[in-house]
Protein backbone atom coordinates (compact mmCIF):
# COMPACT_ATOMS: atom_id res chain seq x y z
CA UNK A 1 0.00 0.00 0.00
CA UNK A 2 1.52 3.35 -1.05
CA UNK A 3 1.86 6.22 1.73
CA UNK A 4 -0.36 9.08 1.22
CA UNK A 5 -0.33 12.29 2.72
CA UNK A 6 -3.56 14.15 3.14
CA UNK A 7 -1.98 17.38 2.54
CA UNK A 8 0.78 17.56 -0.16
CA UNK A 9 3.63 19.42 1.23
CA UNK A 10 7.00 21.23 0.58
CA UNK A 11 8.98 18.74 2.27
CA UNK A 12 12.19 20.27 1.11
CA UNK A 13 11.27 23.83 0.96
CA UNK A 14 14.60 25.88 1.03
CA UNK A 15 16.59 23.09 0.62
CA UNK A 16 19.55 22.08 -1.57
CA UNK A 17 20.14 19.00 -3.30
CA UNK A 18 23.03 17.54 -5.46
CA UNK A 19 20.89 14.48 -7.63
CA UNK A 20 24.34 12.25 -9.14
CA UNK A 21 22.76 10.80 -12.50
CA UNK A 22 19.93 12.37 -11.93
CA UNK A 23 19.10 12.67 -15.88
CA UNK A 24 17.11 9.39 -15.63
CA UNK A 25 15.45 6.66 -13.96
CA UNK A 26 15.66 6.52 -10.12
CA UNK A 27 17.89 9.77 -10.25
CA UNK A 28 15.23 11.86 -12.43
CA UNK A 29 12.61 10.56 -10.11
CA UNK A 30 14.10 11.56 -7.08
CA UNK A 31 15.00 15.17 -9.01
CA UNK A 32 11.32 15.44 -9.90
CA UNK A 33 10.38 14.72 -6.49
CA UNK A 34 12.66 17.13 -4.87
CA UNK A 35 11.24 20.15 -7.31
CA UNK A 36 7.95 19.09 -6.61
CA UNK A 37 8.54 19.36 -3.12
CA UNK A 38 9.78 23.20 -3.01
CA UNK A 39 13.73 22.03 -3.19
CA UNK A 40 16.45 23.59 -5.49
CA UNK A 41 17.99 20.96 -7.33
CA UNK A 42 21.77 20.40 -9.29
CA UNK A 43 21.71 17.16 -11.36
CA UNK A 44 25.44 16.10 -11.76
CA UNK A 45 25.59 13.66 -14.86
CA UNK A 46 27.39 13.37 -18.00
CA UNK A 47 24.68 13.20 -20.45
CA UNK A 48 25.11 16.54 -21.09
CA UNK A 49 22.07 17.29 -23.60
CA UNK A 50 19.34 15.52 -21.05
CA UNK A 51 20.79 17.38 -18.39
CA UNK A 52 20.61 20.88 -20.25
CA UNK A 53 16.89 20.19 -21.11
CA UNK A 54 16.36 18.81 -17.62
CA UNK A 55 17.80 22.18 -16.55
CA UNK A 56 16.02 24.64 -18.68
CA UNK A 57 12.55 23.21 -17.91
CA UNK A 58 12.93 24.59 -13.91
CA UNK A 59 14.25 27.40 -12.69
CA UNK A 60 15.09 25.49 -9.44
CA UNK A 61 17.18 22.72 -11.18
CA UNK A 62 21.00 23.71 -12.61
CA UNK A 63 22.84 20.87 -14.66
CA UNK A 64 26.24 20.33 -14.10
CA UNK A 65 28.78 17.89 -15.95
CA UNK A 66 30.49 15.69 -13.38
CA UNK A 67 31.52 12.58 -13.49
CA UNK A 68 31.98 11.21 -9.95
CA UNK A 69 34.93 9.12 -10.65
CA UNK A 70 36.44 12.49 -11.01
CA UNK A 71 37.92 13.73 -8.03
CA UNK A 72 38.38 17.40 -9.24
CA UNK A 73 35.02 17.73 -11.26
CA UNK A 74 33.04 16.82 -7.83
CA UNK A 75 34.91 19.31 -6.42
CA UNK A 76 34.11 21.88 -9.11
CA UNK A 77 30.94 20.75 -9.23
CA UNK A 78 29.88 20.76 -5.02
CA UNK A 79 31.52 24.54 -5.65
CA UNK A 80 29.17 25.60 -8.51
CA UNK A 81 26.06 24.38 -6.71
CA UNK A 82 27.20 26.56 -3.44
CA UNK A 83 27.83 29.27 -5.75
CA UNK A 84 24.79 29.19 -7.43
CA UNK A 85 22.21 28.31 -4.47
CA UNK A 86 24.29 29.51 -1.09
CA UNK A 87 24.49 26.26 0.36
CA UNK A 88 24.19 22.48 0.34
CA UNK A 89 21.32 20.39 2.44
CA UNK A 90 21.13 17.10 0.92
CA UNK A 91 23.09 14.26 -1.77
CA UNK A 92 21.37 11.70 -3.32
CA UNK A 93 24.80 9.33 -4.47
CA UNK A 94 22.81 7.91 -7.30
CA UNK A 95 25.54 7.71 -9.94
CA UNK A 96 27.40 4.26 -10.57
CA UNK A 97 29.31 2.89 -12.74
CA UNK A 98 30.46 -0.59 -13.58
CA UNK A 99 33.68 -2.08 -13.63
CA UNK A 100 34.75 -5.58 -14.75
CA UNK A 101 38.01 -6.76 -13.79
CA UNK A 102 39.36 -7.96 -16.93
CA UNK A 103 40.96 -10.91 -15.03
CA UNK A 104 37.62 -12.20 -13.65
CA UNK A 105 35.86 -11.38 -17.29
CA UNK A 106 38.32 -13.93 -18.55
CA UNK A 107 37.89 -16.67 -16.16
CA UNK A 108 34.22 -16.57 -16.40
CA UNK A 109 34.22 -16.96 -19.85
CA UNK A 110 36.58 -20.01 -19.77
CA UNK A 111 35.16 -21.66 -16.74
CA UNK A 112 31.00 -21.01 -16.88
CA UNK A 113 29.55 -23.32 -13.77
CA UNK A 114 26.59 -25.63 -14.59
CA UNK A 115 23.54 -23.97 -14.33
CA UNK A 116 24.69 -20.62 -14.37
CA UNK A 117 24.88 -18.03 -17.57
CA UNK A 118 27.08 -15.31 -17.52
CA UNK A 119 25.73 -12.19 -19.37
CA UNK A 120 28.74 -9.23 -19.64
CA UNK A 121 27.75 -5.97 -21.57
Amino acid sequence: MRYMREKKGLRFEDKVAIVTGGCQGIGRGCVDVLVEEGGKVAVFDIKDSVGKDLASGCHNVIYIHCDVRNDDEMKNGVQSVIQNFGKLDLLVNNAGYEHIDPVLHSLAEETPMPGHMFAWP
